[in-house]
């Protein structure tokens, strides 16, 4: 049942598009947001949003929060040359360049030679790598789990226990610890170069689609129908790089990057029901295909009266998909051209964590440490971290797969 009534939907709402058409059909009209003026319509497109922007939810610079009081981590050859002081000296007659090649090179490995980001349990935690402290620190999302959760309390269901974070308004209970893990990485600082991978969505390489049905009103309606969409076309963006609205996109096909739940609009804010869903990511523009899966996905948007929408898209990512997607590549497909994949997951693999200040090791010793979702049911461990993306979104018209059958 839907509350409100479409007369206090602002104009924009009430205008009606005409969609062109796509292979051959023409679209159409019906009204954005608001219940179509032709049923049928809906067969054909329905209204959303197509995220413009995406970024992890973390806070302010560690400077300004305190939430580093050891500083940050170190990279990958630092962290070597201080757990290896005897071989980080440089050799007779050898060349800094030369120096810094072999001590790049046994950073990367074990003694047995295997690869660290590949077998990082077997490295052991990297006593430099550092995370966010305190319950008090401001971050960016949304409770997950229902409850300000300690590390000193019982855990909410499904979970384990953790020290939440304050939101940035100051309410208790923000689910974030691939924020603690993450924060004191100089790449993942507010201008840290990891945080900039909505780039790649600006320009083209993935994107996501949020599908809205039965809105009857965008302050307050208490039942809507909310799917995610992994996007199958290009964003498109004007001069500034800005998200254009009421373009129209076709939504990928394949089951896994779809996902179905119910959401309400109270205040003007979207929230939308827990679901699993994945969705593509392309990186460092040569081709490179990876995935992010988030189990009990969710979004809590804040509606202005052009229908864009700003907040968080949250949930929770097993660690091993996390691992093989976003810090041993593991997972990687595709590359341009597809041959040159084989070389570029090592290069991948091996300069990131020392460009970026962190150990493979070390990010995987704390991810498993500060995991809070999915317990295993005979060992009690959880498998999974909460995490989340600031997402900025702009009103756009949705091809479903099959019309959305």
């Amino acid at each position: 049942m839907h509350s409100g009534s479409g007369s206090q939907r602002p104009a924009w709402a009430r205008r009606i598009s005409t969609l062109a058409g796509v292979g051959g059909a023409a679209l159409l009209a019906f009204t954005f947001w608001g219940p179509s003026e032709n049923a049928s319509a809906q067969n054909d497109a329905l209204t959303g949003l197509v995220v413009s922007q995406i970024e992890y939810a973390l806070s302010d610079d560690f400077t300004e929060t305190g939430a580093c009081p050891a500083g940050l981590s170190i990279g990958s050859v630092e962290a070597y040359e201080r757990g290896h002081p005897d071989e980080s000296v440089r050799l007779p007659n050898e060349t800094e360049r030369e120096y810094r090649g072999r001590i790049s090179a046994a950073a990367r490995v074990l003694p047995d030679g295997r690869s660290i980001c590949l077998n990082p349990e077997a490295a052991g935690p990297d006593p430099n790598f550092q995370t966010v402290v305190g319950r008090d620190i401001r971050a960016y999302g949304i409770d997950l789990d229902g409850r300000a959760s300690r590390n000193d309390a019982p855990p909410g269901r499904g979970t384990c226990a953790h020290n939440d974070f304050r939101s940035r308004s100051g309410v208790a209970g923000v689910d974030n610890q691939f924020y603690r893990v993450m924060g004191c990485v100089h790449s993942y600082q507010p201008d840290g170069a990891f945080n900039a991978f909505g780039d790649e969505m600006r320009a083209g390489g993935f994107g996501i689609l949020i599908g809205l049905r039965g809105v009857d009103d965008l302050v307050n309606d208490r039942d809507i129908e909310v799917t995610f969409y992994s996007n199958a076309d290009r964003l498109q963006v004007d001069g500034e790089h800005n998200g254009l609205p009421f373009v129209t996109y076709a939504a990928e096909n394949e089951p896994r990057y779809i996902a179905a739940t119910r959401g309400r609009i109270v205040d003007g804010v979207l929230t939308s029901d827990p679901v699993d869903f994945t969705f593509r990511q392309s990186v460092h523009n040569y081709g490179v295909r990876l995935e992010r899966e988030l189990q009990d996905a969710r979004v809590e948007l804040t509606l202005d009266a052009n229908g864009a929408a700003e907040g968080i898209l949250a949930g929770y990512t097993p660690i091993d998909h996390l691992w093989a997607n976003q810090f041993s590549y593991a997972a990687a497909t595709g590359g341009d051209p597809p041959e040159q994949l084989p070389a570029l997951i090592p290069m991948l693999r091996d300069n990131i964590p020392q460009s970026h200040g962190y150990t493979c090791n070390g990010v995987y010793a704390a991810l498993v440490a500060n995991a809070d979702g999915d317990p295993d049911p005979e060992t009690g461990r959880c498998r999974s971290i909460s995490i989340q993306y600031r997402i900025s979104a702009v009103p756009a018209f949705i091809l479903p797969p099959g019309g959305g059958e």
